[in-house]
């Protein structure tokens, strides 16, 4: 047990097998425990130094042989204390580390993009799986809106998870995208009804031919006019800002 607890407050192997033959042997010279032990002497004398830096043992030279003993309660109470010090000292280096790199300016010139792949297979679990992620990434007003271009086609074949989108979808969140099929877009209005979801057409757009939308940091593409299918996801806060500029220019000039 003693072994066991002086190796938890972080003694190594020798100073552990050293410390406890004097502990057993009350007053020792160095060139006993190096037989007792089998450690050579040499790493014997070392070892003794760092136990004596440490707080464990003492030296009595008052006779002609050196002899090494343990240190009494009151010396290994002022080892605990220096130790309890030593971890308050790192607590309040650490504190004040945390609060430095916190201060420090986030960089909102370059990022490195995470960007995921589903084929046609797994779309449709990712649109369920990513959802929450997406939201939970939206924490400004104009983040909390879907902004982009929806080929009519991903309503279509995703109807469900579009009634589910809007039954998760915080209050004050909404949508507003660009579409490019007035007649499409009237049918799939009638099915998905939520006043938050504000669509407008953008003329001359038939040759767009994927979604494209930005909600918080995500941005993503969806192929489903055409096979194959498709979905590329890109985390990244730069990209999303950047598009959802862009989109809300759009819808402003429209």
């Amino acid at each position: 047990m003693i072994k066991e607890n002086l190796a938890k407050i972080g003694l190594n192997d020798k100073e552990i097998t050293i410390y406890t033959v004097i502990i057993e042997s009350v007053k020792i010279t160095a060139q006993k425990i190096a037989q007792k032990t089998g450690i050579n002497r040499t790493t014997v004398y070392s070892t003794l130094k760092q136990l004596q830096e440490k707080g464990f043992i003492t030296e009595d030279q008052a006779g002609a042989s050196r002899y090494f003993m343990t240190t009494g309660k009151t010396e290994l109470q002022e080892v605990y204390r220096k130790e309890v010090q030593k971890i308050k000292d790192k607590k309040e280096v650490f504190t004040e580390l945390i609060a430095e790199i916190e201060s420090l300016p986030k960089s909102t010139s370059y990022s490195v993009p995470k960007i995921r792949f589903y084929d046609e297979i797994h779309i449709k679990d990712a649109l369920y799986n990513q959802l929450p992620k997406w939201i939970e990434s939206a924490d400004t007003d104009d983040q909390k809106q879907w902004w982009g271009f929806q080929d009519v086609s991903m309503p279509e074949q995703f109807e469900e998870w579009f009634h589910h989108h809007w039954e998760i979808f915080p209050d004050d969140f909404g949508t507003r995208l660009l579409t490019n099929d007035k007649g499409h877009e009237k049918v799939i209005s009638e099915k998905i009804t939520d006043e938050r979801r504000q669509i407008k057409y953008l003329p001359n757009s038939q040759q767009f031919t994927s979604t494209q939308a930005v909600l918080g940091d995500y941005v993503l593409f969806v192929i489903t006019s055409s096979k194959p299918r498709y979905m590329i996801e890109i985390h990244d806060k730069v990209m999303a800002h950047n598009m959802r500029e862009m989109f809300k220019l759009l819808w402003e000039k429209i």
